[in-house]
C-alpha cells in the first residue's frame, strides 16, 4: 500500500470531523448539544483524534466512530429536543424547582456520546465476528 492511500483515509476523516464542527459552529450554535461541542472543544477535538489514529490501525473502527458521531449528532439534536418537549409538558405549576429542572434537562449529549459508543461496539463485534469466521475457515480448509 502506497503511503498517500496510507494516509489518505485519516486525513478525509480529520477534514470531516473538522467540517463538522466549523459548521454547527457557524450555523447552529444556539442548540445546547452543539453549543456544548462547542463550549467543549477539547473533548470533540480528542474523540476527533482517538477515531483518526484508530483509523491508522483498525480502519473499521475508526470508519465507525465518525459515522457514530454524525449519527450522534443527528440524533442528539432531533431526539433531545423531543424528549426534553415531552419531559416539558408533564411540567405544572405546583412541582418543586427540583423536579422542574429535571423535566427541562436536554439528552443530546448524551445521545450522541452514546451513538459514538454503541458505534464502536457494533464495529468491535463485527471485527470479532469476522476474525472467527476467518479462524473457521482456516480450520475447515
Amino acid at each position: 500500500m502506497s503511503i498517500h492511500k496510507k494516509f489518505l483515509s485519516p486525513i478525509i476523516q480529520a477534514l470531516l470531523w473538522f467540517f463538522i464542527y466549523v459548521i454547527f459552529s457557524l450555523v447552529d450554535n444556539s442548540h445546547y448539544l452543539f453549543g456544548w461541542i462547542i463550549h467543549n472543544k477539547v473533548f470533540y477535538i480528542a474523540v476527533a483524534l482517538i477515531a483518526v489514529l484508530i483509523t491508522f490501525l483498525q480502519k473499521n473502527i475508526g470508519y465507525s466512530i465518525t459515522l457514530g458521531n454524525i449519527c450522534g449528532l443527528f440524533l442528539g439534536r432531533f431526539m433531545g429536543d423531543y424528549i426534553r418537549n415531552q419531559s416539558m409538558l408533564k411540567i405544572t405549576e405546583d412541582m418543586s424547582a427540583q423536579k422542574k429542572y429535571e423535566l427541562s434537562q436536554d439528552y443530546g449529549v448524551f445521545i450522541w456520546i452514546e451513538c459514538i459508543l454503541a458505534s464502536i461496539i457494533i464495529s468491535l463485534i463485527i471485527e470479532l465476528i469476522k476474525k472467527i469466521i476467518k479462524k473457521i475457515r482456516r480450520n475447515v480448509s
